[in-house]
């Protein structure tokens, strides 16, 4: 799981690679301090239920601000779950 809470100077290059189909994402050194947004760009789990569960956890652990998901992430859930979780399949200009 790769949840930071990153610089919010870091959210133009993260659009522009997530747009661009860049995966892994990548962040200077820099853009990992600490900011008031939370994203998870990544998880590994051996099935769909398992990662549901990961990004539940991820949410908890970020109490403060929104959870953004990276699109590669939403697909690896039924998009009922992230509904029940408040959040929704990639789609905006933030994602």
């Amino acid at each position: 799981m790769n949840a930071p809470r990153r610089d919010p100077r870091a959210a133009a290059p993260i659009r522009d690679q997530i747009k661009a189909g860049t995966f892994p994402v990548r962040l200077k050194p820099g853009d990992w301090q600490p900011g008031g947004v939370n994203r998870l760009l990544d998880i590994i789990a051996r099935n769909r239920e398992t990662t549901g569960r990961v990004i539940a956890n991820a949410k908890q652990m970020a109490k403060k601000g929104n959870l953004r998901l990276h699109p590669n992430v939403t697909r690896l859930v039924d998009a009922e779950v992230l509904k029940k979780m408040g959040s929704e399949k990639a789609g905006g200009p933030e994602q």
